[in-house]
């Protein structure tokens, strides 16, 4: 009986160095779901091959900015294989060697798949590395058909000539100048409005499945301040606008991918822009003044006592979590949510992150999406809607035990200076 399915019969094995010119240069303007898709349809015209028995992918992936390649390895079925370095310091030899690193581990799993699983007919090399041709011609020696694939982009470590003979068929993925090329600098940009019109205008507002490189999505952050004044406050960027307006642009990626553990350090350190920050404590006259009626800590005990009883975390990090919450679009159950933000700040303790989930949870801020899907209400757009829900439930728990506080004596006994 034939197999319905199609018989996993291809092999891709990706040279990731290779496409984006060594770890000098920009690493995150790889097409990886773009090379995948045209390999898939150029076996399938070329009727030689069925289905993926194996995709991997080497590199140094703890290199920064590998991490923007993390939602395509997943969704494209790739094995990421790591590639350490022989020699930990830095020289000039030390791409060398672990370029020669991955070369090998690549040939090696080459000839493996190649003994130990026969029905494997097809092998993909994804790189334009010359140093290749011997493994193609062993392979070919073993019967199989190879394709080699390079990118038209120069930059991208070029096509040995050598290696596009020897290979029965070679494709070329097309790259256009929104790939690879380097986008302006933020500073340029910043310092000069004529230059950067162009620049912005080339810039699409429309959402792109592609994954943008770190250059590309500072520059679509730029363009952002320029095009929508209500991403920014009192001169700064706002962080809930902004965070939403990027989600729309560019749906895959998020600051996380860049190695930021927030977007704040994110738009201060690669943006080089201000970063709005409210100061809960300070936000108003009224906040500094000490009650006179009431004990502080004596009043936050009380108002934890409350039934439901909650405990309220620091007001570091439930800023913190306001901050990453605003930017959660995916609706998630809570223990998945409470695993996602707990990933993304790796600073803040375990504990004052459930702390400050399950206060947001109590008080309301919400709301359910299908079976079990949390996501922010709309009334919180921002931590401020956030701190202000906190200190509202606040203000009625401390109602129902008959004592007359106001917004500012609540705000200084949950979140002292």
């Amino acid at each position: 009986m034939d197999d319905p399915v199609g018989r996993r019969d291809i092999a891709v094995f990706i040279d990731m160095e290779n496409l984006f010119g060594g770890y000098g240069a920009d690493v995150s303007g790889v097409p990886l779901s773009r090379i995948l898709n045209e390999i898939h349809a150029e076996v399938k015209s070329l009727e030689v091959g069925s289905l993926a028995a194996t995709t991997r992918a080497y590199a140094n992936w703890g290199f920064k900015g590998m991490t923007t390649y993390h939602r395509e390895v997943l969704e494209n079925g790739v094995e990421p294989v790591h590639i350490f370095s022989n020699d930990g310091r830095a020289s000039a030899n030390h791409d060398g060697r672990r370029k020669n690193a991955a070369d090998i581990q690549l040939v090696v799993d080459a000839l493996t798949v190649a003994v130990e699983a026969p029905w494997v007919k097809v092998f993909v090399i994804v790189s334009g590395d010359g140093d290749f041709v011997p493994l193609v011609r062993r392979l070919q020696y073993l019967g199989k058909v190879v394709i080699g694939v390079g990118l038209s982009d120069g930059r991208a470590g070029g096509v040995s000539k050598l290696l596009r003979t020897v290979v029965d068929h070679f494709l070329e993925v097309r790259v256009g100048e929104d790939l690879l090329s380097p986008v302006p600098p933020v500073a340029r940009a910043k310092a000069d409005a004529t230059a950067t019109k162009p620049a912005a205008a080339a810039l699409s507002s429309v959402p792109s499945d592609r994954i943008p490189s770190l250059k590309e999505y500072v520059a679509t952050v730029v363009q952002l301040t320029k095009s929508h004044p209500n991403a920014l406050k009192s001169g700064a960027v706002d962080g809930a606008v902004m965070g939403g307006l990027l989600r729309r642009r560019w749906p895959r990626v998020t600051y996380s991918d860049f190695d930021y553990r927030t977007l704040g350090s994110f738009i201060e350190d690669a943006c080089k822009l201000p970063m709005f920050r409210p100061n809960v404590a300070n936000a108003s006259p009224t906040a500094t003044p000490q009650p006179t009626t009431v004990t502080p800590p004596s009043l936050r005990a009380e108002l934890e006592a409350v039934p439901p009883r909650i405990s309220y975390p620091e007001i570091g990090p439930l800023t913190k979590v306001l901050t990453e919450l605003t930017l959660q679009f995916e609706p998630l159950p809570f223990d998945d949510l409470s695993d996602r933000v707990g990933g993304e700040l790796s600073d803040v303790p375990a504990e004052q992150i459930r702390l400050a989930l399950r206060l947001l949870l109590s008080v309301g801020a919400f709301s359910e999406v299908g079976m079990d899907g949390l996501n922010l209400s709309g009334d919180v757009a921002s931590v401020e809607d956030g701190i202000s829900l906190v200190l509202d439930d606040a203000q009625r728990r401390a109602r129902t035990i008959d004592r007359s506080v106001t917004k500012a004596e609540v705000e200084a006994a949950l979140f002292p200076e």
